[in-house]
């Protein structure tokens, strides 16, 4: 019998993201975007730690088209946790900021939702 930790089962289990962007959290609010990129879980002791590579993609108002790069260690476990964003296109051109993000609702792999809030703070070019 094989046995092995949470931390070990996780460990290089890669998500693909395509979320929904949302104005607030409640279900039906109007969706104004969405994340697309990869989680992927290095949980070390903690199984609670993903490293994430995602883009913001806006679809509506006078960000329609704008995106924003983010890739950062995110361990979930914490309150809050501030995430780089590293540029992006269009209207964020040239742009550097950060994301304090924290969850919203915790992720419940039984039915696969988790609600996460961010705030960003960018320095537009």
């Amino acid at each position: 019998m094989l046995q092995m930790t949470m931390s070990e089962a996780l460990f290089g289990t890669v998500h693909v993201i395509d979320i929904p962007l949302t104005v607030t959290p409640e279900a039906g609010s109007k969706q104004i975007g969405s994340m697309q990129g990869t989680a992927v879980a290095v949980p070390e002791a903690d199984p609670s730690i993903f490293s994430l590579v995602f883009t913001l993609v806006f679809t509506e108002g006078k960000y329609n088209g704008s995106t924003l790069a983010v890739l950062s260690r995110n361990p979930l476990s914490e309150k809050t946790r501030e995430l780089p964003i590293l540029g992006g296109t269009e209207v964020f051109r040239f742009a550097r900021g950060y994301a304090i993000t924290s969850t919203y609702f915790r992720y419940d792999p039984k039915i696969g939702l988790g609600i996460y809030e961010y705030d960003l703070y960018i320095l537009p070019y």
